[in-house]
């Protein structure tokens, strides 16, 4: 699954299966970001220009994906995602 962030967004997909993916994350931004699943797993720091993956098995249910960096998950770096 392919997943861009930037100053102060992430975008992806926000439906998917259960099951096994492989989260490829960019940092599209100017300044370093990671990406977190609520009560997960997380990537390491990211820095502009760099990716990163993130590999897991999501039972179904709602995942609130996010920013760790501190005031990134305020400023608006989070996304809701349905696994069914």
């Amino acid at each position: 699954v392919k997943v861009s962030e930037t100053e102060f967004k992430i975008t992806m997909r926000t439906t998917l299966k259960a099951g096994k993916y492989r989260f490829e994350v960019k940092d599209d931004g100017k300044i370093p970001h990671d990406l977190a699943i609520k009560g997960g797993k997380k990537t390491e720091l990211i820095q502009p220009g760099g990716e990163a993956t993130l590999e897991v098995d999501l039972k179904p249910g709602k995942y609130e994906f996010y920013c760790t960096v501190p005031g990134h998950e305020t400023a608006g770096m989070k996304i809701d995602v349905t696994v069914s």
